[in-house]
């Protein structure tokens, strides 16, 4: 399975696109596309991500399959899950927060959280993340 810098690139070069032209496109500096690229991403942020799908006339499940198969680390997690929460409509906040709640019932620790994958693809609809 290709890393999503893999996609990217591979995508872009498809659509004929610079690196430059793209990251104009998401209204990021060239050099974030080259690392995103380069798989120097560390924390793969989901709006940049929307953005880049966008761009790219793909989708977010597109990259998320990749991720779905990586091991998350606990920090890396806690950062994107508030990017996420920032991105959700209010639906989903609230759909989220129960899972959170489900979750911390359970007992499950740090630890056994990060062995969890993405089993479920994330779709984007306009500028709403649907997570549910």
């Amino acid at each position: 399975m290709m890393s999503i810098g893999q996609q990217i690139k591979s995508a872009r070069k498809a659509n004929s696109l610079t690196r430059s032209a793209l990251a104009e496109s998401v209204g990021v500096p060239t050099k974030v596309i080259l690392d995103y690229e380069l798989d120097r991403v560390k924390e793969h942020r989901i709006p940049v991500l929307i953005n880049i799908a966008h761009a790219l006339g793909t989708n977010l499940d597109d990259f998320m399959q990749y991720l779905r198969t990586q091991p998350l680390d606990a920090q890396v997690l806690n950062n994107q899950l508030h990017l996420i929460i920032e991105a959700l409509d209010e639906r989903n906040k609230v759909t989220l927060l129960s899972l959170a709640k489900s979750l911390k019932s359970q007992q499950k620790t740090p630890e056994q959280l990060t062995q969890l994958k993405l089993k479920k693809p994330m779709r984007t609809d306009g500028n709403n993340l649907n997570l549910f």
